[in-house]
């Protein structure tokens, strides 16, 4: 049996707590929505940030789209549902993230 401990990073914008999931070209669908389902708590977050470096923004924006498309979502083992609700640039040392905030809507 393993014993996986992970460790959560929570960013607080406009109020609302988002777990952070940093993203790639790399980054697909499937591998979201099982992180998602195994640590995502709508009693302590209100959603997720997807954080990109700027360079693979693109990649970031192609994912939320298909993460917040109830008919494309529906087709991973995530329970949970998403829209998406901000965007931003953000000074992050000598790079900037791209961050996309994506709010839980409901769950199944």
């Amino acid at each position: 049996m393993s014993l996986y401990i992970v460790l959560l990073e929570i960013i607080e914008h406009n109020g609302s707590q988002y777990m952070s999931s940093f993203v790639g070209n790399s980054s697909d669908l499937e591998g979201q929505a099982r992180y998602y389902q195994a640590a995502l708590s709508p009693d302590s977050h209100d959603g997720v940030v997807l954080r990109a470096y700027q360079d693979v923004a693109r990649a970031a924006d192609k994912l939320a789209e298909q993460i917040c498309d109830e008919h494309i979502i529906s087709d991973t083992v995530c329970v949970y549902r998403f829209e998406i609700d901000d965007e931003e640039m953000v000074n992050q040392g000598d790079n900037l993230e791209y961050r996309v905030y994506l709010n839980e809507t409901k769950l199944l």
